[in-house]
């Protein structure tokens, strides 16, 4: 099975009736950015952490913010976890995934230092 057909079958029987309906629609939102990705398109017991990682650094370089390359970590690892408590999965991917943060850019560095330097 495809992760986006996971995570599909994953929102209907466990988010759908078990959360707010303005939590379903942002967890919908995230579902729906992440089907236009590679890993949406992968098979669900051969996703490792390395795939998942690059995923969020992947996001990064695309220009995503913080908060949406949370929120894409959260729409992936929550279901993967859970495929791997039922045991539809041999491994839990996500163990050693570290949560998301910014990466350092060097034109974003570069473009930080010019703007000081405009006001000195």
């Amino acid at each position: 099975m495809l992760l986006d057909d996971y995570i599909r079958q994953w929102l209907d029987t466990f988010k759908a009736d078990s959360v707010k309906k303005s939590s379903y629609a942002r967890l919908e939102c995230s579902y729906k950015t992440m089907q236009s990705k590679p890993i949406a398109q992968m098979c669900l017991a051969d996703i490792t952490a390395m795939d998942i990682q690059r995923y969020v650094n992947d996001l990064n370089s695309e220009g995503y913010s913080i908060s949406t390359i949370k929120k894409q970590l959260r729409i992936v690892t929550a279901p993967l976890r859970q495929a791997a408590a039922m045991h539809e999965i041999p491994t839990d991917p996500t163990v050693g995934i570290p949560p998301a943060r910014p990466l350092r850019h060097p034109c974003h560095h570069e473009h930080l230092c010019e703007s000081a330097r405009r006001w000195l």
